[in-house]
């Protein structure tokens, strides 16, 4: 019986963090953010990014170790039933810290 000794099957998940400061977004409030520490990431679900000053981050798509978000702020001053919407071509966004389980 021959042994393929080419590939590793089994590897550990690896948790690996990323930030960013002065962020700009594009025309749809996106920015790319990535975790040079691992090659590729699980999947979207596997990635909790949060940014400083009341903003909100939605995970868009994932592609190997790079992570494209979403920011969002609230339009009604910050109420509980407030409405979001994009920060697109934004520089107000100053600092975004995410988390990632990949290998």
């Amino acid at each position: 019986m021959a042994i393929n000794y080419s590939r590793n099957h089994h590897t550990r998940p690896v948790q690996a963090e990323a930030s960013a400061t002065g962020v700009s977004t594009d025309a749809s409030g996106d920015v790319t953010l990535t975790f040079t520490d691992m090659r590729r990431i699980k999947n979207r679900n596997s990635v909790s990014v949060q940014a400083s000053g009341g903003y909100v981050c939605n995970v868009q798509s994932v592609s190997g170790n790079t992570v494209t978000v979403r920011v969002f702020e609230s339009t009604q001053g910050g109420t509980a039933a407030a409405a979001m919407t994009a920060v697109s071509s934004g520089t107000s966004v100053t600092d975004i810290h995410g988390v990632a389980t990949g290998e």
